[in-house]
């Protein structure tokens, strides 16, 4: 008869159990316990940085990027310390950034000299995919026709707090409509649209057009003004 066995019939009741938040597989190695840390470590800078960013600052948002991008540097050297290599992108990046925040031109940030008239940002792009994904969703209410429809999503990024200078007028929303219909494979904007209706395919037409117009003080925080909080 073991020790254990002998304590526990000299005294029932008192057989030791161990800590209850014990770890059954034993002691959790120091490196999983470094990477949990690092992990905490990177989701509350990235918290901190997105909650900053504003690209209507006067630096547009360039010092909450370059945090975000220290976080994440820091924590790529924590999970591939044997091979520090691996962020050199990321730190040209992050050092082109602090170029021109002091006003020093960077190769890596100046922009490519194209031929015709020089496309829109890519944000802006991104933006009017997915105002136009919502108008065709609109579209698909019965006897919905453009107008009704474009006038409702306008009607609808005003509640949401849209902040440009000039209003979006609902003529403007029924051309980025009808550009992301026409566009090709390979424009970015265009991908961001099908995806859009690709996402709210299986829902209803108004609800799908809330959904999509719902996601974009998210998904672009500098063009809808930040609620109060309080």
């Amino acid at each position: 008869m073991t020790n254990d066995e002998t304590n526990e019939k000299s005294h029932p009741g008192t057989r030791p159990t161990g800590s209850p938040n014990a770890n059954p597989n034993g002691p959790i190695p120091a490196r999983e316990l470094q990477i949990a840390a690092a992990i905490q470590q990177l989701w509350r800078k990235l918290q901190v940085a997105s909650a900053a960013y504003d690209p209507a600052d006067t630096d547009h948002g360039r010092a909450s990027a370059g945090f975000a991008l220290i976080a994440v540097l820091e924590f790529l050297a924590v999970l591939f310390s044997q091979t520090p290599t691996l962020s050199i992108p990321l730190e040209v990046l992050l050092h082109a950034l602090y170029d021109v925040d002091r006003g020093t031109r960077n190769p890596l940030l100046t922009s490519s000299k194209g031929r015709g008239r020089r496309p829109i940002q890519l944000d802006d792009a991104l933006f009017r995919a997915m105002v136009a994904a919502a108008m065709d969703k609109r579209l698909q209410a019965v006897d919905t026709s453009r107008e009704t429809a474009a006038r409702d999503v306008e009607r609808r990024l005003g509640e949401l707090g849209y902040r440009r200078r000039r209003a979006i007028e609902h003529k403007q929303i029924e051309d980025w409509r009808d550009k992301m219909k026409e566009g090709g494979v390979g424009d970015r904007g265009v991908e961001r649209y099908r995806l859009g209706l690709e996402v709210v395919r299986d829902m209803q037409p108004v609800e799908g057009t809330k959904f999509l117009l719902g996601s974009l003080p998210a998904l672009f925080p500098g063009e809808f003004a930040k609620k109060k909080v309080g």
